[in-house]
């Protein structure tokens, strides 16, 4: 998934277990980008760097990632008891 770091889409992220490359680009969205990173699921592009090479090499990296799907696939099998837990947190985090 691709997004500015907006919370439905982190959140969506999250609950679909699904790795997402975050360009942040105001409000709560940095945040957001940060805490998603922790959790393991993100990666953050800079807004002044994000053209399409640079979009589609952040894209390609997560999609191969080993460690990206391993942290989705947590929150996922974390639904059984976690991944609404998780967005939770995110939420208690983030504020």
């Amino acid at each position: 998934m691709l997004g500015h770091g907006g919370l439905g889409s982190v959140l969506g992220a999250i609950e679909t277990a699904t790795p997402i490359v975050i360009v942040p680009l105001g409000a709560d969205q940095l945040v957001n980008a940060n805490i998603a990173q922790q959790l393991g699921i993100a990666t953050i592009i800079d807004p002044a760097a994000a053209g399409p090479e640079e979009l589609c090499e952040a894209i390609s990296e997560v999609l191969a990632s080993a460690a990206h799907r391993c942290a989705c696939a947590g929150r996922e099998l974390a639904f059984v008891g976690g991944v609404r837990w998780d967005c939770q947190r995110f939420i208690e985090t983030a504020h």
